[in-house]
């Protein structure tokens, strides 16, 4: 266990966890990188949490991997001697003089992102690959898995986020239509991702939607007819 106080956090992971609609998926996200980053600990979540979390763990890991380099270059400097320390002292002088004639511009006042040090690295994006292979096992029907890699690269360059993608498949799994049957009536993923098909509001299961053969809600009793009696028609 790592034990560390603090960590890095990017606003690539806040984004993230914003495109999650259920509060519970966004406070799994956020713990397991908590977890991860602080004690090393890997999250025991599934779904499209883990999915997010597995995309952010690069970065996490770069964070943790600066902040053991860091720790440890501190221990071996404060074993410099004396006349080293003073020899730095000077050097540090010589520096700021020259700094000192710089511009504000120049100064270094760039992004800050939350966290422990100075060194504002960039995230790291992950590959186009790995977004897909997260989102191919995030879908629930394996089939045409080049056609759907094929789609899936020109939602990217549409600039669909892989969380947008992510939430609306979670979202649609919980739907009527793709719970019918076993799921025969979920679209093949090329199919789904070609025609935009995230944007689709389904109703979910047990939502009481209209049969359309009996046009009556779902769970509805037959209509009871007032149909004249012998004697009246009489």
């Amino acid at each position: 266990m790592d034990d560390r106080t603090s960590f890095r956090f990017f606003r690539s992971f806040y984004d993230a966890a914003k495109e999650l609609e259920d509060k519970e998926m966004q406070a799994e996200y956020l713990m397991a990188i908590c977890e991860y980053a602080l004690d090393g600990t890997e999250p025991k979540i599934c779904g499209v949490p883990a999915a997010l979390f597995r995309l952010a763990q690069p970065n996490i890991e770069v964070s943790r991997k600066k902040s053991i380099s860091g720790a440890a270059g501190g221990k071996a400097n404060g074993k410099q001697t004396g006349s080293k320390t003073e020899a730095n002292t000077k050097q540090i002088e010589s520096k700021h003089e020259a700094n000192g004639k710089q511009t504000g511009s120049d100064k270094g006042e760039g992004n800050r992102d939350i966290g422990e040090g100075s060194n504002n690295t960039p995230p790291i994006s992950p590959s186009g690959d790995t977004e897909f292979e997260t989102f191919w096992s995030a879908y629930p029907k394996k089939v045409g898995k080049q056609a759907a890699k094929k789609a899936f690269e020109k939602v990217q360059k549409s600039r669909i986020s892989l969380e947008t993608l992510l939430t609306a498949i979670e979202r649609q799994k919980r739907s009527d239509q793709w719970s019918r049957d076993f799921g025969q009536y979920i679209p093949n993923p090329a199919t789904w991702l070609n025609q935009g098909r995230w944007d689709d509001v389904l109703p979910e299961k047990n939502g009481g939607d209209r049969n359309a053969a009996t046009g009556r809600d779902r769970g509805e009793a037959p209509r009871a007819w007032n149909l004249p009696s012998p004697t009246d028609r009489a």
